[in-house]
């Protein structure tokens, strides 16, 4: 009987579900039976890598984003009340989706009821250690609440390297890390190519409403003096197709790759599978944090701490200057496994470890 495989991912950026696309194609390799609980651009994105599959609807987190990004940690704390109730109705689900199809393993890409006292579970995320914005005494509150929530399942699966401080920095390797953790090395869904490349820009365009669009809107109005050749992908999925040959709203995985390679310099949020992504295809790129986001400021400013990519606040972003930067940027490229997954996925599907302490 072929293992049937819950796959969840958290509907907060694209990033968690094409982060999952490798682990995802790697289960298949095993003929398991895998289903997919996924809502929104997330589940579109998906869908259309994995039209064969089965999908199922888990309750959406919904998060709500401030219009100003220096008040987005706020918003975010005053959802927490509605955020709780989610993770309680997601953990439901979950049993009554176990009853109907009897999971063998449910992987859940940082959402947090996604377990099961009677199945294998496994929790993914780059943020062991998710920074407030509010100083430490706010982040070790929130570690031990992100802990409470990461112990309740069989493994903590961590997308980046085991040695030193890794991609994530202090996110991903803190003083202190729970039990059942396993870093699994980084994750990408592209492949790299062959190609030209060319002195274009590559600007990727991402993230939720309304700081998508003022991304966007900002871009757009610096590109107007721009003398150069570019390529502009907006980040909508859910949108009507619209492409130019330098503007689309949303491109697949191969076309991805073939305009990074084809690309001298990516302008792009700091999000963590951008990161990924970019270092998985080698090309140099310049970050611009969602402002308010205090896990890309972070990423951002560590990143450059570390000399692989540089970055700057949208607020003092300048597009010449940032290329002229760009052109003077050491660019450190770390030494990573983008492999290193499959060996935790062949422990988990062959051999039984299963056994809670």
């Amino acid at each position: 009987m072929p293992k049937k495989i819950l796959v969840g991912v958290l509907d907060w950026g694209l990033g968690h579900a094409t982060r999952s696309v490798p682990l995802i194609n790697y289960l298949s390799q095993f003929q398991c039976q895998i289903f997919i609980a996924a809502s929104g651009p997330q589940k579109k994105v998906l869908l259309e890598i994995f039209p064969d599959l089965e999908f199922l609807n888990p309750p959406p987190y919904s998060i709500r984003y401030s219009k100003n990004g220096k008040y987005l940690p706020l918003e975010i704390f005053l959802q927490l009340p509605r955020l709780y109730k989610v993770i309680r109705d997601e953990k439901s689900w979950v049993g009554a989706q176990h009853g109907k199809h009897q999971f063998d393993l449910i992987i859940s890409d940082n959402r947090y009821g996604f377990y099961h006292k009677s199945v294998p579970s496994v929790f993914i995320s780059h943020q062991l250690s998710p920074k407030s914005g509010w100083g430490n005494l706010a982040d070790r509150m929130l570690r031990k609440i992100h802990y409470h929530f990461i112990k309740r399942f069989n493994r903590c699966w961590v997308p980046d390297a085991e040695t030193g401080d890794g991609l994530a920095g202090e996110l991903s390797h803190p003083a202190t890390l729970p039990p059942n953790t396993r870093f699994i090395g980084p994750l990408s869904r592209l492949e790299k190519q062959t190609g030209i490349q060319k002195k274009q820009l590559l600007i990727l365009i991402s993230g939720p409403e309304p700081a998508r669009t003022h991304f966007e809107e900002m871009l757009r109005g610096q590109l107007k003096g721009y003398q150069g050749s570019h390529v502009l992908v907006r980040g909508l999925p859910t949108s009507a197709d619209h492409q130019s040959p330098n503007e689309f709203n949303h491109v697949d995985a191969p076309t991805l790759a073939r305009l990074m390679t084809e690309s001298s310099l990516v302008i792009c949020r700091s999000g963590y599978t951008t990161i990924m992504d970019l270092l998985k295809m080698g090309r140099k790129a310049f970050l611009i944090p969602t402002p308010g986001q205090t896990e890309q400021e972070y990423l951002a400013g560590y990143l450059d701490s570390q000399g692989i990519f540089p970055f700057t606040k949208q607020s003092n972003f300048n597009l010449t200057a940032a290329i002229a930067k760009a052109e003077r940027y050491p660019y450190t490229t770390p030494d990573l496994d983008f492999e290193s997954y499959k060996k935790e996925i062949e422990i988990l599907i062959t051999a039984d470890i299963w056994n809670k302490d």
